[in-house]
């Protein structure tokens, strides 16, 4: 069985393995043939990715898989400073806002500001988010 494998620089490499084979013995060759590791190695067909362990099928017979970086990132969530997330919440959250035109007033106002909505005095104050996601 043949498949062709299209690399991250746009090459297309061709393979032939035979029936029963994993992802993982594939893998390792391409990493002889690419000279990149096996832990940064994706391998997907369409909106298929495939797992190292699993067999490939005959049905990616002459199919070409495409051979992609994983990408690695993120960072583990860190709190903030109770000064800086005090600042963030003063110029952020502690807000109230016009029914009428929805504009973003200050926390002791009474009337709104724009002329759009007559100066109106209907006023609520900013919803606050129950449970903040981190970032």
């Amino acid at each position: 069985m043949q498949v062709f494998i299209q690399s991250v620089d746009g090459r297309t490499i061709t393979c032939a393995i035979t029936e029963g084979a994993t992802f993982s013995e594939l893998m390792n060759y391409l990493a002889r043939v690419t000279q990149v590791p096996v832990a940064e190695m994706c391998l997907s067909w369409g909106v298929h990715r495939y797992s190292e362990d699993s067999i490939i099928s005959p049905v990616l017979a002459n199919r070409t898989l495409v051979l992609s970086a994983r990408l690695s990132g993120g960072a583990k969530y860190k709190r903030l400073d109770p000064y800086l997330q005090a600042l963030a919440e003063k110029y952020n959250v502690a807000k109230k806002i016009c029914r009428k035109c929805y504009a973003r007033l200050a926390p002791k106002a009474h009337n709104c500001r724009k002329r759009k909505c007559g100066h109106c005095n209907d006023l609520r104050p900013k919803k606050v988010s129950k449970d903040p996601k981190p970032r």
